[in-house]
């Protein structure tokens, strides 16, 4: 039986982000086939199509993978330069994360709002090459944070 959490299950998903990852780093998402993923991956469609149910759902598990690994870095709440900080440290992870864009994931208007301009406040830090100190980045999203929530 081929559960989620039986080995060889996570060592499938494993190989299929690995070859994804790697497309990713010469094309663009659009560009990625499933079969082009499956031959490089060295398995059959239908074990594809088992785990998702096209290449952007990969990319949308491949994003919330990412997202919740940087939700669960250790860091002081209302202080925002922890985030620039763990981009700056894993610049790879996150031309990956970048090139896929935020996560589906539902939120509230707020929840949504926030990530959205941190998002595109990180992006747009990232692709400047990460000059600005993260400690001046903390503070724009902080002061930004307080104008817009009163907080």
């Amino acid at each position: 039986m081929n559960t989620k959490n039986n080995q060889r299950h996570q060592d499938t998903i494993a190989a299929i982000e690995a070859v994804f990852f790697s497309l990713l780093k010469e094309k663009e998402l659009k560009d990625i086939s499933a079969s082009e993923l499956c031959e490089k991956a060295g398995i059959n469609r239908s074990t594809f199509y088992d785990n998702y149910t096209d290449v952007f759902s990969l990319a949308n598990a491949c994003a919330e993978k990412i997202e919740i690994d940087v939700a669960e870095q250790l860091h002081t709440d209302g202080e925002f330069a922890w985030i620039f900080d763990y981009i700056k440290t894993n610049l790879d992870v996150f031309e990956i994360y970048f090139k896929l864009g935020m996560s589906k994931k539902t939120a509230d208007y707020k929840t949504l709002f926030f990530r959205n301009g941190v998002y595109a406040v990180a992006k747009m830090w990232f692709e400047g090459g990460c000059v600005e100190p993260p400690e001046r980045m903390g503070e724009i999203i902080k002061r930004e944070y307080r104008k817009a929530f009163g907080a």
